[in-house]
C-alpha cells in the first residue's frame, strides 16, 4: 500500500513538472513576436525578450511592446543569456551561430522550420500554443484564421479564370512552389506562373526563363520602389521583365513587406488583402 502511494505521488510530481509551461520566454522572429503577444495577452511577464524588428512597422504588425519587456534578441547573446531565459524561439533563417551558443549555455531552443504554405503557418502557431501551454487559445487562432479567409472568399466572386502572377524581388530569386505567396496566392484565386515550369523554392532564375513568363499582374513589395511609376520604369530597363505584357500595361500589385513576407497570424490578412485587389480584368478568358 505504502508503495503504491509512493508510486502514485511519485508520478503525480513528475507529471505537474512535465507539464508546466516556460515563463520566461523570449522570441528571436517577428513571426514568434506577433504569435506570442497575441497567446499571451495579459501574461505579457512571461515574456522576456522579442526580436530586434519587434517594433519595425516595416515588417511588424506589432504597435507596440510591453514596456515588462526589456530583452531584444539579435547580436549580443551574453545580454539575453543574462535574462535567464527557459524558452527561446528561432526559425531556420536565423544565423547558426546563436542556436549554438543557446544551447551551448544550456537553453532550450525551439527552432521553427516550415514556411512553405499557410498550412506550415497554422502548425507553427499550433506548435507555440503547445510549447507554452496555450493549446486552446492556438487552436482557436487557427480557427480564426480559417474562418476570416473562408468569409473574404465568399464576399469576391471568384475569377473566371485565375490571374497568373509573378512575384518581384530585384535578385531574381523568384519564389516557386513550396513558399508562402505560392500557397497563399492560390487559396486568394490568383496562379503562380512559375508553376507551370514547376519552379520551387525561393530560386534564382536565368534571364533566359525569366523572359518567357507571361504573367498577369506583377506582384512586388511596396519597399521597392517609391511609386508606380518608379517601379514601372525599373523594370522596362530591364531586358527581360521589360517584355512582359504585365510591365507594359502597369499590371502591377504593391504589397506592404510586413504582409508579403508575414509567417504569422498576419497570413490571414495577405490572403485577404490579395482576395481584395484580385485583378480579375486583366485575365483574358
Amino acid at each position: 500500500m505504502l508503495k503504491s502511494l509512493v508510486i502514485f505521488l511519485f508520478s503525480l510530481s513528475f507529471s505537474s513538472v512535465a507539464v508546466s509551461a516556460p515563463d520566461r520566454i523570449a522570441s528571436g522572429t517577428v513571426g514568434t513576436d506577433e504569435i506570442l503577444l497575441d497567446l499571451l495577452k495579459g501574461e505579457e511577464g512571461r515574456i522576456v525578450a522579442v526580436s530586434h524588428f519587434a517594433e519595425d512597422s516595416r515588417y511588424s504588425f506589432i504597435s507596440s511592446v510591453p514596456k515588462s519587456i526589456k530583452g531584444r534578441v539579435g547580436g549580443n547573446i551574453e545580454n539575453l543569456l543574462l535574462l535567464k531565459p527557459d524558452l527561446v524561439f528561432i526559425a531556420s533563417y536565423t544565423a547558426a551561430s546563436i542556436s549554438e551558443q543557446l544551447k551551448a549555455a544550456k537553453v532550450k531552443v525551439h527552432v521553427q522550420k516550415s514556411f512553405g504554405s499557410f498550412r506550415d503557418i497554422k502548425e507553427n502557431i499550433r506548435e507555440v500554443g503547445t510549447l507554452i501551454g496555450k493549446t486552446k487559445e492556438s487552436n482557436a487562432m487557427v480557427s480564426g484564421m480559417e474562418t476570416k479567409v473562408s468569409e473574404a472568399l465568399k464576399k469576391q466572386a471568384p475569377c473566371a479564370r485565375k490571374p497568373s502572377f509573378l512575384q518581384y524581388v530585384a535578385s531574381d530569386f523568384l519564389p516557386g512552389k513550396d513558399t508562402i505567396i505560392d500557397d497563399v496566392g492560390e487559396i486568394a484565386g490568383y496562379h503562380n506562373i512559375l508553376r507551370d515550369i514547376d519552379w520551387k523554392g525561393w530560386t534564382q532564375i536565368s534571364q533566359e526563363i525569366l523572359v518567357q513568363q507571361k504573367p498577369d499582374v506583377i506582384i512586388a513589395s511596396a519597399a521597392d520602389a517609391p511609386n508606380k511609376e518608379e517601379f514601372l520604369k525599373k523594370l522596362r530597363a530591364s531586358a527581360a521583365w521589360q517584355k512582359m505584357d504585365a510591365v507594359k500595361q502597369g499590371n502591377v500589385l504593391f504589397v506592404p513587406d510586413r504582409l508579403l513576407y508575414t509567417v504569422s497570424q498576419h497570413a490571414t490578412e495577405l490572403v485577404t488583402f490579395l482576395i481584395e485587389n484580385r485583378p480579375c480584368s486583366v485575365r483574358k478568358n
